[in-house]
């Protein structure tokens, strides 16, 4: 499924005339809440994030990205430590109502495929790999030049709990981009809130 999805979307690519293109990425932090999962009630740790995205939009106001972060964090399980990896991938595609570069209310659709790993005294075991279809709807703007800003709301189209813990199924998702003067470089924040966490990412951005 995920080949074919990576197919489709450069397929997409290949036919498309291009407003916008940007590339960002950057580090950052993010929490879980497991009571959902496991008898620790209140255990919500937290760990560093990696991520790189890809996204535009084409001349007919038609939204696109692919995005990849890996998620890492320990957990003690009788003394022993267990290193936990979450590594996601995300395709994403949508339509922006007007030009997103004045601002745009937009709707998305995005397919994410995460896999859920554990470590410990030199072993590795995949414990899950969990895929999803969601839908999003907000307001962006995005343009080569000045600051641009996102917001959206997030849900999954086939809820499963395990599997919404794991990538965020319903979700407020915000970011900004501040202009670096003289160049095509933002910096940027990213937020994203959820029932069993959140996540914040910073990092450059680079404008094409």
């Amino acid at each position: 499924m995920i080949k074919k999805l990576i197919f489709l979307f450069i397929s997409f690519m290949a036919i498309n005339s291009f407003s916008y293109m940007e590339l960002s990425f950057g580090v950052g932090n993010r929490s879980v809440d497991y009571k959902e999962l496991t008898s620790a009630e209140g255990y919500e740790p937290h760990g560093g994030n990696i991520f790189v995205s890809f996204e535009g939009y084409t001349d007919q106001n038609a939204l696109y990205g692919v995005s990849y972060s890996v998620f890492e964090h320990d957990l003690l399980d009788d003394g022993d430590q267990v290193d936990l990896e979450f590594e996601t991938l995300t395709v994403m595609g949508g339509y922006a109502f007007s030009d997103p570069s004045e601002g745009a209310f937009f709707v998305k659709a995005k397919y994410q495929d995460t896999d859920f790993s554990a470590a410990a005294l030199g072993i590795s075991v995949n414990l899950l790999d969990a895929d999803g279809f969601f839908i999003s709807a907000g307001y962006v703007k995005q343009s080569a030049d000045d600051m641009n800003w996102s917001v959206e709301l997030q849900t999954d189209v086939d809820s499963n709990n395990i599997d919404c813990t794991l990538m965020n199924c319903t979700a407020i998702i915000g970011g900004v981009d501040f202009q670096i003067p003289n160049s095509d470089w933002n910096f940027g924040l990213d937020l994203t809130i959820t029932e069993y966490g959140e996540t914040l990412n910073i990092g450059p951005t680079v404008k094409f």
